[in-house]
């Protein structure tokens, strides 16, 4: 039996909590591309650097789904990230996301939020420190 994207989708939430990076990728195309704010990230290698450097940053993750909508191959979703940093302080980001699906798999993510949410980590110099992200940081600094 086929998932749908909504049951993929919560996959990659209960997956994202348990820092499953496994199971995260598995339901990504090779080639897949990941688009969020001052970052591009292409293919799984890619995405596995980035996955696993975010996890440096937090203690804990939990993701909240508030609606979706399916357009075709696409998919559309807001959710919060609630986040646990290391020292016991707490995030809480309200975002959105655009995927696109092919043969079951994300072809493309696209994810929208709010980079002020993350003030608090020194987003560029965060940034700075991202696996292949120069010339994102470089841009984040001239705003």
């Amino acid at each position: 039996m086929l998932e749908t994207m909504h049951e993929i989708t919560l996959r990659i939430d209960r997956a994202s909590e348990a820092k499953d990076t496994v199971t995260i990728l598995s339901c990504f195309h090779e080639n897949c591309e990941i688009d969020i704010p001052g970052k591009k990230i292409k293919g799984k290698n890619e995405a596995k650097k980035w996955t696993e450097w975010i996890y440096s940053y937090f203690a804990e993750l939990r993701i909240i789904p508030e609606n979706g909508f399916v357009g075709g191959s696409l998919f559309f979703r807001k959710f919060t990230l609630k986040a646990t940093l290391h020292d016991g302080s707490e995030i809480s980001s309200k975002q959105a996301g655009v995927l696109e699906f092919d043969d079951q798999k994300i072809k493309s993510l696209r994810l929208d939020f709010d980079r002020a949410d993350f003030n608090r980590l020194n987003f560029a110099d965060t940034l700075a420190k991202a696996p292949g992200n120069k010339t994102a940081v470089n841009m984040a600094i001239e705003k």
